[in-house]
């Protein structure tokens, strides 16, 4: 392995077949049938990893493209891309201020286990540039479970900082925990299509509602 994929911080993570990353997540089926209905076809996989949602998103049709900061991750998706035969699009992106797509340009984007990797100032700044690359009447869709690394904050060396539910990893990236409260609020501009949050587990979906000048 090279030195640029060594020092990968995700590279761990990616390797083999570690916590599903070849499987797309069980919601998929149902998002599918539900953009399908709702005249979805541009998708961004925000921060994709291995592209397991990607891949199985776009052999139901729609147009994906996905990017994460991981070369690794962006590696693994492009060998299942070219074994699925998928369509999908992938990118080696670590975006600092804005993401690299046109102003409402996707139909739909879909983040599962993203955003929360930061602190409140850059999650605002991600809800922030996610609406922009959206269209109006546009969806976003979030899952997460956040439940074992909640519970094992203290064992994986997290430390608390000043902010309510965010904590800093012994290497150096944020975690952010969010309560029910901060997804019913923090998305200014949508409304909420569909809740479910149970114990730091949930999914979201959510629809653009109010232009870029409101």
């Amino acid at each position: 392995m090279d030195k640029e994929a060594s020092r990968d911080p995700y590279q761990a993570y990616y390797e083999g077949n570690f916590l599903g990353q070849q499987s797309p997540s069980r919601s998929m089926k149902k998002l599918s049938i539900f953009f399908k209905a709702n005249t979805v076809k541009r998708i961004l996989d925000f921060y994709c990893g291995a592209g397991r949602n990607s891949i199985f998103l776009s052999n139901q049709g729609f147009e994906l493209t996905g990017f994460d900061g991981s070369k690794m991750a962006i590696e693994k998706a492009i060998e299942g891309q070219r074994n699925a035969k998928s369509s999908a699009s992938f990118q080696i992106f670590n975006y600092q201020h804005a993401l690299p797509y046109e102003d409402g340009y996707y139909d739909a984007v879909i983040a599962v286990r993203a955003i929360y990797q930061a602190d409140i100032q850059r999650i605002r700044e991600d809800i922030e540039e996610i609406r922009r690359v959206t269209r109006l009447r546009g969806y976003l869709y979030l899952e997460s479970d956040q439940r074992t690394i909640w519970s094992q904050r203290k064992h994986w060396g997290q430390t608390r900082t000043s902010e309510r539910g965010t904590y800093i990893h012994k290497d150096g990236s944020y975690y952010h925990y969010f309560t029910e409260r901060e997804l019913r609020t923090f998305f200014k501009g949508y409304r909420i299509v569909r809740f479910y949050f149970n114990d730091r587990k949930f999914y979201v979906l959510y629809q653009r509602i109010e232009s870029q000048d409101c």
